[in-house]
């Protein structure tokens, strides 16, 4: 997986939500691997394999890393890096009982994995996952399971965020290029999609909505204030 910063191409719908500032957008490539040996669940995905992927993960796999947890949901589609959380953990999370869920026609570009302790897949399409504890519901499909790494990258420490003021919306089944800089509340309407060229922005909130695509060009990070 990549980069808590920098990553490649990422899309996103509106339940992902990691915290305040906990939760990272980014977009690099390369596909992460992981950690250990272990043995593929038997369903969608195949055989067994106890060859490592990766035992050291970078931050810089990942084009979506959340620290306590994390959801996608409502036919998103990620691509250009990994999925994963950081903490194997107590709660509360997004989805009760698991750090990640990706739920409701979610797809991961199965170039890439989805890490952590505990995966839900919904009807989801990814492609091998690094779990401990995988639970496939509703025709979701994986390639291989491999074992949890035994070590995530902490998320690098968080910057103040200097939101502006200038809303941004992206209407419903449309596309709008934006440059880095700062912005007020930032809404992605169903079908939308946000092309952000490379650089660091500020926003006061994000809303996303259903089927939309955030797409960065370069190297960028999103930090935001609100939910």
């Amino acid at each position: 997986m990549r980069d808590f910063s920098a990553a490649r191409r990422a899309r996103v719908s509106r339940r992902i939500s990691g915290g305040r500032g906990r939760f990272c957008i980014a977009v690099p490539v390369l596909a992460m691997s992981i950690a250990g040996c272990s043995r593929k669940e038997s369903g969608p995905g195949a055989g067994t394999s106890a060859e490592a992927l990766n035992a050291s993960p970078q931050i810089t796999n990942f084009a979506v890393y959340a620290q306590n947890s994390a959801t996608l949901r409502d036919r998103t589609v990620l691509t250009g890096g990994d999925i994963g959380v950081h903490v194997a953990g107590t709660g509360p999370f997004l989805v009760s009982g698991y750090e990640l869920a990706l739920v409701a026609s979610v797809q991961v570009d199965t170039t890439h994995n989805t890490i952590a302790n505990r995966v839900l897949l919904q009807g989801a399409k990814v492609g091998d996952v690094q779990t401990n504890t995988l639970t496939v519901q509703n025709g979701g499909t994986y390639a291989k399971k491999y074992a949890f790494p035994t070590t995530m990258p902490a998320l690098p420490t968080l910057a103040p965020v200097f939101a502006g003021t200038t809303a941004l919306t992206v209407n419903a089944s449309t596309t709008l290029v934006v440059s880095p800089g700062a912005y007020g509340a930032v809404t992605l309407g169903t079908q939308s999609t946000l092309r952000l060229q490379g650089g660091v922005y500020h926003l006061a909130s994000l809303q996303l909505d259903d089927g939309l695509a955030s797409r960065p060009w370069r190297r960028c990070r999103c930090a935001w204030q609100g939910g």
